[in-house]
């Protein structure tokens, strides 16, 4: 079926007789709908006449947490700020929420004890992280051991940002309590994905934090600088030997440099023999 569009939701708001906030299924009001729906122009109409935006579903889901997550699959966060209220120093937009509808939003969880900074931090929405902040979201030691939750695969919200290279949201995540030092099902640490994918400055910020990092290996044996010089990172290598990386076997005994004469990476392997040219005559398992 089609959407409604305004200029339908501001008639059926004016008139007589209509209530704005009634429950449909699953409990979903018409502003968990303009959330879905991404119609900003029904959104603004509604609020104007009276819909309230502190009503949750039979989830426990309020419309900013259907906004957080419809918001991140866009790439836009025009649903961010609108809900919760306009920024200090910022004209206030014209369907600014009152504070008696804003403050349970900010820091209410769903049924799944799902607030909107930890759906922000797990849809890696930094521009929705930053706008949650910046109106006194509130980051306790609960939300950070949510914030660390791994899921099926052992993969803390921090594995996805990096492996997807939003360092924004790694800087965010880090900050709000993420560890570093956590490993998945297969023994990867957040530094084996940004090595893996030739993240050169999440490596760098990983590190920083975590210098223990450097050398932890995962299922395989492999170290974050066998899977960046398997993959061909140069810059990443360069930055690994630089900071301590040791040049370990894998399971199969093979080192960074079987791994990168396999996939002929003549630039990195220059950089490995620099750091040690006795690593040249190393063998394997297989051999």
């Amino acid at each position: 079926r089609d959407e409604p569009d305004s200029l339908h939701c501001g008639a059926a708001a004016s008139s007589p007789g209509i209530e704005l906030n009634l429950q449909g299924y699953q409990g979903y009001t018409a502003a968990h709908f303009a959330c879905l729906n991404d119609s900003a122009e029904a959104l603004e109409v509604l609020t104007q006449r009276g819909l309230k935006l502190c009503i949750p579903n039979r989830l426990g889901s309020y419309p900013v947490h259907v906004s957080v997550v419809h918001a991140s699959k866009r790439a836009s966060t025009s649903w961010s700020e609108p809900i919760l209220g306009a920024e200090i120093d910022t004209p206030p937009r014209p369907y600014k929420v009152s504070e008696h509808d804003q403050a349970p939003m900010l820091n209410c969880a769903d049924c799944q004890e799902d607030t909107v900074l930890l759906l922000s931090a797990r849809q890696a929405a930094v521009d929705c992280i930053r706008a949650l902040l910046a109106h006194g979201a509130d980051v306790s030691a609960k939300f950070a051991g949510q914030l660390n939750q791994k899921d099926t695969f052992g993969c803390t919200p921090l594995h996805y940002a990096i492996r997807k290279g939003y360092m924004a949201v790694t800087n965010v995540l880090l900050k709000l309590g993420a560890e570093c030092y956590v490993l998945n099902l297969d023994f990867s640490s957040p530094l084996h994905f940004a090595a893996r994918y030739g993240r050169f400055n999440t490596c760098r910020s990983l590190i920083d934090s975590c210098p223990m990092l450097l050398n932890i290996v995962d299922r395989q044996g492999k170290s974050p600088l066998h899977l960046a010089a398997e993959g061909g990172h140069a810059k990443v290598v360069g930055l690994l030997l630089q900071r301590g990386s040791v040049l370990l076997k894998d399971t199969n005994g093979n080192t960074a440099l079987h791994l990168v004469a396999k996939q002929g990476h003549i630039d990195v392997a220059k950089l490995i023999l620099a750091v040690n040219h006795g690593i040249i005559d190393a063998k394997n398992r297989l051999e």
